[in-house]
Formats: C-alpha cells, structure tokens, sequence
C-alpha cells in the first residue's frame, strides 16, 4: 500500500519490544485477518511485522520478530498466536478467488473496511463499520474487503473486495490480496483503514444502510402477531467436545462418558441431550401455549426434535443468514447458547435466552445486537435479554422463557405506562373488575 497515501500512520507506531525505541514502518500490506505493517528499529535493526490498531488488534496488539520468530503481545494471547500464524503462512500463502465490485473516484478520499476473519461474529461487527463510515463519511469512497459468506449484508454503496475464503483459514494470508487492494485504491488522493472494532456503536440508520435492512420490527412481538418461538442451535463438527451445545446440568455418567469415550460418540452423546433438553423447553411451553409455532435454526442434522418443531438446521459449515432473517423477526423468543448464533436473531426477535458458559462469561453480551435507539428504557432492555448459566435445566429455561411470553404487558405497563399520569391524572388504564378470594382469617 502507498505509505503516502496513509492517513493517521504516525498513529500505528509502536516501540521495539527489546530497545523500546519507536519502529519506522517500511511496508503496510492487506494480508487477509491482518493488515501488516513491516517496520524496523532504527536502535538495535531488529525487523519486525506488526498489525494496523483494527479489529482485534487493537485490544490485542501482536509483533513478530522477523528474525527469531519471537512473537510479542500487549494483550490475550490468542490473537498473538493467529496473527504470528498469518505472518508464518506468508511463505505459503492461501489462493482464493477475489472479486472486485464498483471503483473508486479520481482524488477522493477513501476509507478501506477489512472484514476478514476466522470467526462470523468478528466478520458480522466489523461489518457495522462500513455502515457507519457510510453514513459518515458521505464525501469518501468506502472499500470494504469481506469474506464471501456475508458478501450479501455489504452496503450497495461500497466498493466491494470479495475474498471467496473460508472462515476456518481466515488466518491465513491470501495471495493476491494486497495488490486487488492496491489497484483499487489506486485513483484515490488518500486512504484512511477504518478501525473496525469488535464491538461497534450500532445505530438503527447503520442498519438500513447494510446490504439488508436490518432494522428492528418491535410491533411485531407485542402480542398480536402469531407466538413463534425459535432456537438457535450450534451442533457443528468444529466443536468436538460440545462447547457450543446446550448440555445444561451433566450428569456423572455423562462427565465419565465425556473423559473415557472416544470424542466423535461422547459427541453425539452431548447433541441428544441438547436435542431432549431443547424438547423439554418446547413440551413446558407448548402446555401454557398449545398454539405456539416453533422453529429451530442453525447448524446440525435436522433431527433429533419433536415433530411439531420446524426444523431448519443445515450441516455445517456456516451459511449465509439472509434467508433466516424473516425467521428471527417472527419469533417472540429466541433460545440459544452463548455465540454468533444468536446476533442476528437478538437484533429481530422480540426477547433472547442466552445460555451462557462459566468459561464465557468474560465475553458476555458480546454476542448481542442492540442498537441505540430501540429501547428508551434501560429495564426493558434487561427483561427483553437473558443471560443465564448453560447449567440451567429444561424446566428453568422454561420458566425464564414463558416470562419472556407472559410477563411483557405487564412490565411494559408498570415501567412505562404509569408514567402517564405525571401528566394526565387519574387511572392509565380502564377499569375492569375481577372477584379475589379473600384467604381464612389466621
């Protein structure tokens, strides 16, 4: 990339990790996961590759030592450990299909959206930047380079790289990339990379910018719309030991199951008894609600569930969304372990259970959308998500579930609509009459 082009490269320096003097970047390239920057020590010449402050690098800046290999980091290891892989692979670099869609205008601004990564939640946040720059930055070109799998959700405004990349090598560097990046880029006066943070400001006008507008229908859910409850499952090969199922209280035999069997039958062993605790939930439901529609959705065999559970679950690996998003916006409730499963759905459905791990917990609510704007009430937003231990049984989830249901009006009415007589007085509501059983007399 033309380092004369760079806007804001003086804000990428970082010290060298053995003589602390600021390193004097010599190279930045689209590299996929990362943008890299080559720089080297003016003190000791130690030469070094690092990542622009975008994404995770930003909680998680990363180094490596090109010379040792040494890898140094100022925050999680795990990024250290991915972005030190894509540095490695640069020597056998990834070959994918690339796409180039629109182009950029002579002497104007631009500002480059990297959306690559090996994770779809990571992909699905950063790409709330290129709607933010969007409605921004109205005199700038915004290029954003995106796996193929969310190319769907890209603002028809942008000006598209397309990386046909699985996520499982998205730490890979990908041939090609950083001249596709440099060949578009080419007519523009300046270039700014967007910081595309893990979690962004989400407003409701970024999502109707997004490819599909993405905006909230909370009418949908106030009770006079069909009851559809959906959920969001996760029983993908990626996850042998069944971190992303909803086991909820493990019985001994099953911990001694888990440790002595062979992983693919303790697997399948975890994927029942997701399936018959996700039966019980629609069982204890059904009995307050017998007209209840119920969906499942995500990755797994579309097997296991009880006959009246619309089950839409494909095999992995991960696929576009944009055909279930009618689904989300349907469902009053959405249940569903903690994970990029339930972005979407906790943006368009009405409430969301999210069972979460104790391994979890210092991610939590990262999996969530809410966007400013859709709740003018901080109590709605807490009754509306749920965040509960994994470890839940059946019946519980139940409980929490049917309150999501049952309780709404209720709460609604006591937070929100009492507050009326402030300025109109008397009852806010009519008066309708009903016998109490009055108890003994102790």
């Amino acid at each position: 990339m033309n380092l004369a082009k760079l806007v804001d490269l003086t804000a990428a320096t970082v010290p060298c990790p053995y003589c602390d003097v600021p390193l004097a970047p010599t190279s930045v390239r689209v590299a996929g996961l990362a943008i890299v920057i080559d720089a080297g020590c003016p003190s000791c010449r130690g030469e070094f590759a690092f990542d622009w402050p975008s994404g995770n690098a930003l909680l998680h800046p990363a180094l490596v030592d090109r010379t040792t290999r040494a890898v140094h980091a100022d925050g999680s290891d795990w990024y250290a450990r991915r972005f030190a892989h894509l540095v490695a692979s640069e020597a056998s670099q990834v070959s994918v299909s690339i796409t180039v869609s629109g182009a950029c205008h002579m002497g104007r601004g631009a500002v480059l959206v990297d959306c690559l990564d090996f994770r779809y939640s990571h992909v699905l946040f950063k790409l709330m930047s290129a709607a933010r720059h969007l409605g921004e930055s109205t005199d700038q070109d915004v290029v954003v380079i995106v796996p193929k799998l969310l190319r769907w959700l890209v603002p028809a405004e942008s000006v598209v790289i397309e990386a046909d990349l699985p996520l499982e090598r998205g730490t890979e560097w990908v041939e090609g990339l950083d001249a596709t990046v440099e060949e578009t880029l080419a007519p523009s006066a300046t270039v700014r990379i967007s910081p595309t943070i893990s979690q962004p400001d989400v407003t409701l006008r970024d999502l109707t910018l997004l490819g599909e507008d993405l905006t909230p229908s909370p009418d949908v859910h106030n009770g006079g719309a069909p009851l559809q409850v959906g959920f969001a499952l996760r029983s993908d090969r990626q996850h042998d030991q069944g971190d992303r199922l909803w086991v909820g209280p493990t019985p001994l035999w099953l911990k001694i199951a888990r440790r002595l069997l062979p992983k693919r039958l303790a697997y399948r062993l975890l994927v029942r008894r997701q399936n018959r605790n996700y039966a019980r939930l629609a069982h204890r439901v059904r009995e307050r609600h017998p007209e209840a529609d119920f969906v499942a959705f995500g990755i797994g065999e579309p097997h296991g569930l009880p006959d009246y559970v619309d089950d839409l679950r494909t095999p992995g690996p991960v696929r576009e969304e944009s055909h279930s998003l009618d689904q989300y916006r349907r469902c009053r409730v959405v249940v569903g372990a903690h994970g990029a499963n339930l972005s979407l759905p906790s943006l368009l459905a009405g409430g969301i259970v999210d069972l979460v791990r104790p391994y979890q917990l210092h991610n939590v609510a990262q999996d969530l959308i809410i966007p400013q704007g859709t709740s003018a009430e901080p109590k709605l937003t807490l009754f509306h998500y749920r965040l509960v231990p994994e470890e839940c049984t059946p019946d519980a989830v139940a409980a929490i579930t049917l309150s999501l249901i049952d309780d709404a009006d209720w709460l609604y009415r006591n937070m929100i609509e009492n507050r009326q007589a402030y300025d109109v007085p008397g009852w806010p509501r009519p008066i309708r009459w009903h016998p109490v059983a009055l108890e003994p007399a102790s």
